[in-house]
């Protein structure tokens, strides 16, 4: 069995859920180039552009310790200054270039983050991303 990324949710950009899935043998022949583009994309690490890759030991480490203290780790405070590098240190969504975060659109790859799966954003702007999600989450929970 072969596992590809596959974006759970095209449509919210700050949230896209890009989720490794198993790909049976059959469903390989029906997808075909699909599937090989796929490949070529994710068999380079892009998180190695801006870091050097972990051990699986130190890997194992980051992705499992409170969430505040992985905060502090040198890792992701070298992926922080590479996203906020990346975009010339302004908000994604207002252009503001202080009080920035970075935040996570998926933490699939937690502890060796692809820059493209952080965005670069205000406190407000970061903020309002989060209200914005629960609120989503909140009506979706009323409509079952």
């Amino acid at each position: 069995m072969k596992w590809v990324a596959v974006p759970a949710d095209l449509n919210d950009e700050f949230h896209p859920n890009i989720r490794w899935v198993p790909l049976p043998r059959d469903a390989r022949n029906v997808l075909g180039g699909y599937v090989e583009m796929l490949e070529r994309i994710l068999t380079d690490c892009p998180a190695c552009e801006h870091s050097s890759h972990p051990t699986h030991d130190r890997l194992f480490e980051l992705q499992t310790m409170p969430y505040g203290e992985y905060l502090r780790t040198p890792e992701w405070q070298q992926a922080r200054r590479a996203k906020l590098n990346q975009v010339g240190n302004q908000c994604r969504r207002c252009g503001g270039e202080r009080n920035l975060h970075v935040h996570h659109l998926t933490y699939d790859h937690l502890g060796h983050e692809w820059l493209d799966e952080l965005a670069v954003l205000c406190r407000m702007c970061h903020q309002q991303t989060h209200w914005e999600r629960d609120d989503q989450w909140r009506r979706h929970r009323r409509r079952r």
